[in-house]
């Protein structure tokens, strides 16, 4: 047994000594860089792509909702001032009718009017007030 430790012990020194330079000459490049291909490369520009498009999907949504928000204001305003406008008529033909100015026939007519295009009014301030919530 002990001449086989032996013959172990010379063929580990012969094999150090004939590997050294080798190992010397490998140590003295120092470590080599791999280049190995990103497998997550066209997914991460997909993302990029995607998330992209997105936000200028958001951006052009919101300015959208702006420029309806700007352009419905002044109709707004307007549908207000035609209430307000047959409000006043409706109180004009009243008193009117109180003084009798004006015949029955007529008042009943100009009522009808004036009350059908109040509720027409009212109805679509009615509607862009739910189309603003």
């Amino acid at each position: 047994m002990r001449r086989e430790t032996k013959a172990i012990i010379r063929i580990s020194a012969t094999l150090a000594c004939v590997l050294s330079p080798v190992i010397m000459v490998a140590q003295d490049e120092g470590p080599r860089e791999i280049e190995l291909p990103n497998p997550m490369g066209p997914h991460t520009w997909f993302i990029i792509i995607a998330v992209g498009a997105f936000l200028a999907w958001c951006i052009s949504y919101v300015l959208q909702l702006q420029k309806e928000r700007l352009t419905s204001q002044p109709q707004r305003t307007t549908l207000l001032r035609q209430k307000e406008e047959l409000l006043d008529r409706l109180a004009e033909l009243e008193s009117q009718k109180e003084a009798g100015a004006i015949p029955s026939q007529r008042y009943e007519k100009e009522f009808k009017k004036a009350k059908g295009r109040l509720s027409e009014v009212i109805r679509r301030l009615a509607s862009k007030d739910s189309t603003e919530s």
